[in-house]
């Protein structure tokens, strides 16, 4: 059975390596193409598209304010590595960072969640 413990998780965008508390990859779908025609009986039929929408992925971490997030560049990779406890699987895709909230309460850590827009496959290694 697969470790199913997120410690030890983390993420690099471009030199920016924050102290991750949580990661969330949503929205990762395919679209789907409807090929009914007058003939069809009992039910609709589709095919899968040849392409797929990479999503969306929503890091929170701890916030540092000397060190910027990347909310002004470019596309680039991203890696996360699922250690899980043990030896790691590590996804990368090019992505870009489209938001960040950035919490600073009183007598507690700073936290900030970013979120990222994926683009291109995702390869998992």
């Amino acid at each position: 059975m697969a470790n199913d413990i997120g410690t030890g998780t983390t993420f690099t965008l471009a030199g920016f390596t924050p102290e991750v508390l949580d990661v969330q990859w949503g929205g990762i779908s395919r679209e789907s193409i409807e090929m009914s025609h007058m003939a069809t009986t009992v039910a609709r039929d589709f095919v899968p598209t040849d392409l797929y929408d990479a999503g969306e992925l929503t890091i929170e971490f701890l916030y540092d304010p000397t060190e910027d997030p990347p909310y002004s560049g470019a596309a680039a990779s991203i890696a996360i590595n699922y250690t899980g406890g043990g030896a790691g699987f590590i996804w990368t895709a090019t992505g870009f960072m489209t938001n960040v909230d950035i919490g600073v309460p009183f007598e507690d850590r700073m936290t900030a969640t970013g979120t990222f827009k994926m683009t291109g496959a995702i390869v998992g290694s």
